[in-house]
This record gives C-alpha cells, structure tokens and sequence, in this order.
C-alpha cells in the first residue's frame, strides 16, 4: 500500500505478506491524518501507527511488522527485528525519534524518513533491502556506528537535507566490488549539506581500504560521493577495527623485547574483543604468541633468543575482524656477552663477492651471501676474523668487539696469482735484467 500526498485515510482489516506500507508526501497531514486500527498486519505481526504523540522518553520494542510514526516526538526505538516487506520503518515529521539496536532486512526501503528533525539511527544492521534508507527533506539527523551490506541499490539516498554519516561501515551496496567505481558509490546525495566526518573519523567503506601509509586506520585519499559538488567523506577508514594506537618497543635486553601500544581509535558496530601479538622471525612466518584484554597496553616477550632479528605485530581485534597485518616493529635481541657483527666481502672493484668464508679463531663461521653480505655472533673482546674464497688471498683482521651489534665495513679481498701469471712475471723480470745488462755494456764501450 503506497499513500502518496494523500489525507485521513482508514486502512484496516489488511494482512500483507512480502509486502507492507510506505507514506510519503510533503507535508504533515500526508503522515498524520490517517487512521489505522490495530487488525492489519505484515507477515503475520502487528502493523503499528503511532501519529501524534509526545513520546520523550518512552522505548518501543515490541515484535512488529512495519512500524509507522508521524508526528512523533522523543521516541526511542529498538531492539527490533523487521524484514520482507515494504518498508521496515517509516516515520514522517517525527522530531528527535531515535532508532537503535535495530535490524531492517530484506525489505523495499530498511528505512523510510521524510520531513524529520533531529534524531537518528544509532547501532543499526541495514542489509539486504533494495534501498537501505531513504532520507528526505529532514534535517539534524544523525547516522551513526550502523552498517549497511549489500543493499542492492544504494545504503542512503540523501535528498534535500542535512545530516552527519559517521563511524559507519559501508560494504558491498550498489553493486560496489572491493574496487573503487564512480558508477556504484555506495551512497547517493541530492541537493543535501552532508558531513560524512565528525570527531576527525569517517566511515568505512569497503571498495576504499587503502593506501594507509602511516598505519593510524584511515585510508589517506578521501572517499568520493559526488565530485561535481564535492561531496566526499575526508577521513574513511580502512577497516572495521582501527589499529593499536603508537605501538613500539620500549625496551630491550638479554632475552627479552618489551612492547607498548595505545588503545585502538575506533572498532566499528562490535566492541574491542583483544589485543593479538604476533612474532616473525627473520623471513620466516608470523607466528600468534600472546592474546591480551582489551585493557592492557604492553606486552614482555620473554621467549626470543640472544642476537636474532624479531618483527612484532600487534593487532587489534573485534568479531569482524583484525586490523591490518602491514606495520611490523622490528628489533635485534641483544646479548650481555656475544654480538652480532656484520659486514660486506668484495673484490678490487668493488663487487660483492658470494660464497666468502668468514671464521673466528673460536669456532664462529659463516659465508657471504650474493650480496657479499655476511652476519655472525661471536663472543665479546679482541677477535681474530679470517676472510677467505678460492682464488682470492686469504685476509686476517683483528677487531675489538664490546657492543651487542657492529658492523666492521667493507673486506677487500685481492685475487690469487695463478702459475702462468709468476711466469709472466718472472719473464718480464729476465727481459728487464737483459736490457739492463745490454744498457750497462753499451755504455761501456762508449767509454773505451
């Protein structure tokens, strides 16, 4: 049943099934005028009018099939559960009407709103209708932490009003992909002034996840609504839990790695369920090591070895799930008595040499890799190095280590002289003498 600018009509007697009610029009009595008796219903529950009625501080929560208000004042609605039909709520002039902790499936419209003043949707499941809310000709009202999934045409149609969308998560409405599309933006607005941020926070949206550069949870490019008129949200986010705030390492020591974080800025529709701190060591994989309370903001790993390269994640998460993997803390464990000296092998020219050999008088060994790079763990004090390779000179240096980390610079490695090369050598030295002996007797008889 669609009244469209129509007046005092009766509407009785109805049971409708997939299918329900939507009023509309521009004015008051196009909502407020008819009259419902409480026989009709939608899917075998009650269809509810409410016209007329200050309801500041009054919660309606009871099981229905549509809910229809008009001319309603201070309202609090939810939790409720309304789904397959025409609309889920429709309200009409109503002013400061709050609707909260409520899911709207399935439906034409999830929510119908024309002509409302202040009030909102607070904590609200949008999903699955063809439209997730219309919203006309109000104004003050506020959509705040709701979500809207896969509504087939767009999650809100704004036109002619004024509104502030934030802190929720947009994902897959319009046909929208985990790509960007100018032709299917998950929301549309028409001759409105929209605030898509507020508090320095957007909303997420799910084909706008990335670049997040800096790691704080917000995407760095603003997430385009109308470019002709240049409506965008500035600060979308990058999931539906925000990462943990300034995560670093405060201090490290003989086998351990201390770790701090802030709290998390933002987990959208679920609370913060834990802190998860995950452990890579070297090239390996990431491995989960502890799950901690929302309230705790520090970690002591105490299960890493001497003089080994560790990088720590830690994440923050909720039931929808983890906050990006992309911005590892990384440490070398340090050692009271060894050290991790490293360095470079290469030849007269100044190329890296692979497969060096590179040994301590104390058992310590290791070889260059094709970057002519190498690291080792000796113990502290004055240590002898050899460097070798097979066909270069063997080279020896002495280097006094005191810290847990050095890096003792570049090894030049002189290539070996083979036998044809002393030949050569040896020849060159005969024909020098012979040219000086044949110098020194010329200049001999020049005398006589």
């Amino acid at each position: 049943i669609h009244l469209f600018r129509s007046s005092n009509d009766v509407i009785g007697g109805n049971d409708m099934l997939g299918c329900s009610m939507i009023i509309d029009g521009e004015e008051m009595g196009h909502f407020n005028t008819h009259k419902m008796p409480v026989n009709n219903t939608v899917n075998g529950l009650p269809l509810v009018y409410i016209a007329n009625q200050d309801m500041e501080g009054q919660v309606f929560r009871s099981a229905v099939g549509e809910l229809l208000l008009a001319n309603v004042t201070g309202l609090r609605v939810g939790p409720l559960f309304v789904q397959n039909g025409t609309a889920g709520i429709v309200m009409g002039f109503c002013d400061d009407v709050w609707i909260m902790d409520t899911g709207l499936f399935l439906n034409k419209y999830g929510i119908f709103m024309a002509g409302c003043e202040g009030g909102g949707v607070f904590h609200c499941d949008v999903s699955g209708n063809e439209v997730g809310m219309s919203m006309s000709k109000s104004n003050g009202s506020s959509i705040i932490a709701s979500i809207f999934v896969e509504n087939q045409g767009y999650a809100i149609s704004v036109d002619g009003s004024t509104g502030t969308f934030w802190a929720n998560a947009f994902m897959g409405n319009n046909g929208a992909t985990e790509a960007y599309s100018s032709d299917h933006v998950q929301v549309y607005v028409h001759e409105s002034l929209t605030n898509w941020t507020a508090s320095g926070y957007g909303n997420h949206w799910s084909d706008w996840t990335y670049p997040d550069e800096n790691g704080d949870g917000m995407v760095d490019e603003p997430y385009i609504i109308r470019k002709d008129i240049g409506v965008k949200d500035n600060a979308p986010l990058s999931g539906m839990v925000g990462p943990p705030a300034y995560p670093m390492i405060t201090r490290t020591g003989d086998s351990y790695v201390q770790l701090a974080w802030q709290p998390t800025n933002y987990s959208l529709w679920f609370s913060l369920d834990h802190y998860a701190v995950y452990r890579q060591e070297g090239s390996g994989g990431s491995k989960h090591i502890a799950m901690l309370s929302p309230g705790t903001f520090s970690f002591n790993d105490t299960t890493v070895n001497d003089l080994t390269e560790y990088s720590y994640y830690i994440l923050a998460v909720n039931e929808f799930g983890t906050s990006a993997m992309d911005w590892p803390l990384e440490v070398l464990v340090p050692s009271d008595h060894s050290c991790l000296v490293t360095g470079v092998v290469k030849d007269k020219y100044g190329i890296p040499i692979n497969g060096a050999r590179v040994a301590t008088e104390n058992g310590a060994v290791t070889e260059t890799d094709g970057k002519g790079q190498f690291s080792l763990v000796v113990e502290k004090g004055v240590r002898t190095f050899g460097i070798s390779k097979q066909g270069y000179e063997l080279d020896t240096m002495k280097v006094d280590i005191q810290d847990f980390q050095m890096d003792i610079g570049t090894i030049t490695l002189l290539e070996e002289m083979v036998d044809n090369e002393y030949t050569f050598i040896a020849l060159l030295g005969a024909i020098a003498s012979f040219i000086v002996i044949a110098l020194v007797l010329t200049w001999a008889r020049g005398r006589e």
